[in-house]
């Protein structure tokens, strides 16, 4: 360990956390989607690494009531949900407090109280092609948020999609705000995270304006190859 030689080392493990919960709707109008709905605990410490160095990571299966259950939850955690394309979160709140975006550090010895996941289908979506000229269009659509505060690991507001045949593309499941959307030829799997990235994209990327429950078209220059 660190370079040197232990004898007997002691290891001392700790239960997990139960944590129990519900998903609630932020629209009256809006109901959980017929398909269902899964809440995910994302490993926060190590983001990008293959498996979940705390435990299982596993989609739980929300209820048709709304409930759903860890249990032996472990580390640092950020909560995001598994749904249909046009679902996002607005808030999560542990107790009282809100988690959102920074999600809380659970150890065997966490009074957990009670999880609440708000979601919402009302949201908007940004439409439209990749201008390619004489080539075919390809690779992916990346949409992140203009405000450099939302960036980051597994952001709300980040989601890409593949640009499908004459170019086209939809990104659903946006909440409302101002939007960066660039076309980019070989995006590696969570590069969208690197913030360094998405200030290069910047230069070239379309500004949108996006609003709830509405689409809004965007015609993209294609990305030049390296």
């Amino acid at each position: 360990m660190s370079g040197q030689n232990v004898t007997e080392p002691t290891f001392r493990t700790a239960p997990g956390v139960t944590l129990s919960g519900t998903v609630e709707t932020v629209a009256p109008s809006s109901s959980l989607p017929p398909t269902g709905i899964s809440v995910v605990a994302r490993a926060a410490l190590f983001p990008g690494l293959a498996g979940d160095p705390h435990g299982t990571e596993h989609p739980v299966r929300v209820a048709a009531d709304g409930t759903f259950t860890f249990r032996n939850l472990f580390g640092p955690r950020l909560f995001r949900i598994e749904a249909g394309a046009a679902w996002a979160i607005t808030a999560v709140y542990l107790g009282d407090e809100e988690i959102t975006d920074r999600g809380v550090d659970f150890t065997g010895k966490t009074a957990a109280p009670r999880l609440r996941v708000l979601v919402t289908n009302r949201t908007g979506a940004v439409i439209g092609s990749v201008a390619a000229a004489r080539r075919a269009a390809n690779g992916q659509v990346l949409v992140f948020p203009e405000s450099e505060e939302l960036w980051g690991f597994d952001s709300r507001f980040t989601r890409t999609t593949d640009v499908v045949a004459g170019g086209r593309f939809e990104v659903k499941g946006l909440l409302p705000g101002r939007y960066f959307v660039a076309h980019v030829l070989d995006l590696a799997p969570g590069a969208w995270a690197d913030p360094e990235l998405l200030r290069t994209l910047k230069a070239t990327a379309t500004l949108a304006e996006v609003a709830d429950s509405a689409h809004t078209p965007v015609v993209l220059k294609h990305a030049r190859s390296k």
